[in-house]
């Protein structure tokens, strides 16, 4: 371990009790992606940390989602080092479960994992790089969105257009099972289903009887069929709506669709396999219609990513902590990067589970490693305009 990992190493795990507080603050703010007021708050929060470091933060107000954060420091002109976060959380605003806790090794609350415990770990290593004199003569800018759990819809055109600037970039989505940094992801649409049938009382004689929710029935059953885990895919109907009460035959139902795939040519694959499915009825006198309402590339690792990863590892190995690689099923904000061409690498927030639940926990311990981890490969990363 030479003496600038020793010192970075250090700092964090002195501050673990610090870095648990602003956690704490953070999952305290209930900030659903749809609570504007919580976002902001979660902003203005992170604004405050950020100017605590030296970075000159812009605020990109909105008035139908949550404000969008960048902070840069560094020299102007040089392409910087990106760090990427979001402050939404996919709960509620409506949802008021007990924001914080800790239980043993552990602790609870709305997006403790994902992300407000790679926002405490962005700030903590951002802070140990000051503490320790490791800026080097690099630049480095923050971007956090306020709309990543929904596709990143608003911000994505702020992202795209600070990936094009940047030398690579990291992003904070929660670190593996085992500590492993993700080097890839799959691909993912959101599709939404409309089925037309003809509205009939449910006790008419007419032999008829095109009714859109029996149809759509059908159609999930299909739908549903085409996930095949072993080939990387999965087709899931997460919501569903149609009909007006039990004696009326439908004369329309609707469903909104998660499809996931491997790699680009898998995603065109499955859709043509989901459009054939939509196009045949199974109910006489029902049609339907499909369309894309969001959805993020598959990300592919490349040499760039590969590059990057090596400096990840390095700085691991020096920490005594060596860490894997992984391939997440999951999307984020690094998708869209790596299709940009930018090397991209996620994964550098802490470790724990069941994010998307009321049980989302996060390992207290891996605050302070990760926190370590992202500081160390920073250091490296900007004493080194060679990379990627």
């Amino acid at each position: 371990m030479s003496d600038v990992d020793r010192r970075l190493d250090a700092f964090c795990h002195e501050e673990a009790g610090a870095i648990l507080a602003l956690l704490e603050r953070l999952v305290a703010i209930q900030s659903g992606t749809s609570n504007k007021a919580g976002v902001d708050a979660v902003a203005a929060l992170m604004a405050d940390e950020l100017d605590a470091v030296g970075f000159t933060v812009e605020r990109h107000r909105r008035e139908a989602c949550g404000d969008h954060l960048v902070a840069r420091r560094g020299a102007e002109g040089t392409p910087p080092v990106l760090l990427v976060g979001h402050t939404d959380t996919v709960f509620p605003p409506e949802d008021h479960r007990p924001a914080f806790y800790v239980d043993g090794e552990r602790c609870m609350g709305q997006g403790v994992i994902d992300m407000k415990g790679g926002l405490a770990c962005l700030v903590t290593a951002l802070r140990a790089l000051e503490a320790t004199a490791s800026w080097a003569d690099g630049s480095v800018v923050v971007f956090l969105n306020s709309d990543e759990e929904v596709g990143s819809v608003d911000s994505g055109s702020l992202r795209d257009a600070l990936g094009r600037e940047a030398r690579c970039a990291l992003v904070m989505e929660c670190g593996g099972k085992g500590g492993e940094v993700v080097a890839a992801r799959r691909g993912q649409s959101t599709l939404h289903l409309q089925v037309e049938g003809r509205a009939l009382h449910a006790g008419s004689r007419n032999p008829l009887r095109a009714n859109a929710i029996c149809e759509l029935a059908h159609q999930i059953v299909a739908l549903e069929a085409l996930t095949d885990l072993d080939r990387g895919r999965s087709v899931n109907v997460g919501r569903v709506e149609g009909g007006i009460g039990a004696n009326t035959l439908a004369a329309a139902a609707e469903a909104w669709v998660d499809v996931r795939y491997v790699d680009e040519e898998d995603g065109v694959a499955l859709r043509s396999e989901i459009e054939a499915i939509v196009g045949s009825p199974c109910v006489e006198g029902c049609r339907s219609t499909l369309r894309a309402t969001g959805g993020r590339p598959a990300w592919a690792t490349s040499p760039p990513t590969e590059r990057m990863l090596a400096v990840v590892q390095e700085a691991a190995r020096a920490l005594g902590r060596p860490v894997g690689v992984e391939h997440r099923w999951g999307v984020s904000d690094a998708n869209d990067l790596a299709e940009l061409g930018v090397a991209v690498l996620d994964g550098f927030g802490p470790m724990g589970g069941k994010d998307h639940t009321p049980e989302e926990y996060c390992w207290i311990a891996s605050l302070a490693e990760r926190s370590a981890l992202l500081a160390a490969t920073l250091a490296r990363i900007l004493a080194d305009p060679t990379l990627p």
